[in-house]
Order: C-alpha cells, then structure tokens, then sequence
C-alpha cells in the first residue's frame, strides 16, 4: 500500500457533506463498509509487508472485523503477552518464522494441559528449536497432540489460540515486527486465520 493511497484514504474520509468516495489501495479490495480490520487498523497493513498473504484472502480482510494491534512499550512486553496466552491455551494452529526465549516451553505447557498444537516452523526455527531447546524440544515430539511440520520460508507469524488469531507481520525493511500483533477474536476472524494455516501447510513437510 503506497503512501500516495493511505493519504487519498484519509482526506476522502474527512470530506463534509457527503459519503467520500472509498479509495482502493493497491493489492487490498475494500469490502463494504463497515470494515474495521483496514479503516481502524489501516496503518498496521501499510506499514507491513503483505505480500505473502494470498489474494483470496486479501480479499477477506472483512472477516478480521474487530481486530485490535496489541502493542508492547518493548519487545519483551509483546512477547510476554503472547506467552501467556500460548501456555493457557487449549488448541493452538500456527505458523511461525521467528522464535524467542519461553516459546517452545510454552508450546510444551500447553501440550502437558491437553492442548492440542498443529504448528508450521521454518527450517531455521526447526534447527534453533532441534539444538537450542533440546529438552522441551524432546519433550513436545513424544506427546501425540503436537503435530510439527517443516516449511522452507515464511513472511507471516501467527497463531489461532482457541478462540483469538494472533496476528503479525514482517516491516516493509524486511525485519519482523516482534513489538506489534493484530489481535482478532470470534469465529470469522480464526476460520481465515485456519485458511491462512492450510495455504502453508500445502507447502509444508511433517517431522
């Protein structure tokens, strides 16, 4: 979404005296109003790379209605709070290209309360998760509710935690964005979010 868009979307909306006309930014369709995920989050796409979503759904952005950013003052402040709610859950699907300290023991947590996790790691993350978090690494492989699968690459990071998808995206300079998540709760939001989960999982390899 180019700057020029995101402007022509913010000065139609402040015209008086009639509807504005709804501005269409390159690559995302704009479904009919009301369509909070984009109007409320607007920022949130244009700063992140979107590339990898497919087009389909792209063109869903609508089932995501109600869809907050969560951030964090740090780094340590978003992740402690995706924590918390991986270790607490009791279905996780996920797709995952990055890794930070307490992910896979939260992972195994969960598994060791009855969660049931269908995870998507990158070839890096398996080997990180193989050598670096070997014990609960271990651990995880010999409980039958883990279901792992091996991916080459991945530009988006997300989890559907039981009834919430969470949510995130690389930056457009090509490093991921570890202190912000969309956070989009209901039915709607989790089935794109499992849609999301099976285009990946298409590529995917089961360890």
């Amino acid at each position: 979404m180019s700057k020029s868009s995101l402007d022509c979307y913010r000065n139609t909306k402040q015209t008086a005296g009639h509807a504005p006309p709804r501005a269409e930014a390159p690559g995302i369709p704009l479904p009919p109003a009301p369509q909070r995920s984009l109007e409320s989050n607007i920022d949130f796409w244009a700063q992140h790379d979107i590339s990898e979503i497919p087009s389909h759904l792209l063109a869903r952005l609508s089932d995501l209605e109600g869809g907050h950013v969560i951030s964090g003052d740090s780094i340590f402040q978003a992740q402690q709070i995706f924590i918390n709610q991986l270790a607490a859950a009791k279905e996780i699907y996920g797709v995952s290209p990055i890794i930070f300290p307490g992910y896979v023991e939260s992972t195994l947590a969960a598994c060791q309360n009855g969660a049931k996790v269908h995870l998507i790691v990158t070839s890096p993350i398996l080997e990180i998760m193989r050598t670096k978090t070997a014990t609960a690494f271990e651990a995880l492989q010999k409980i039958e509710s883990f279901h792992l699968y091996e991916i080459d690459t991945a530009k988006v990071a997300f989890a559907i935690i039981d009834d919430v998808l969470s949510f995130g995206l690389y930056r457009l300079d090509g490093e991921y964005d570890a202190t912000t998540d969309l956070g989009c709760p209901g039915e709607r939001a989790c089935t794109w979010g499992l849609d999301l989960f099976h285009h990946y999982l298409k590529k995917a390899t089961a360890i």
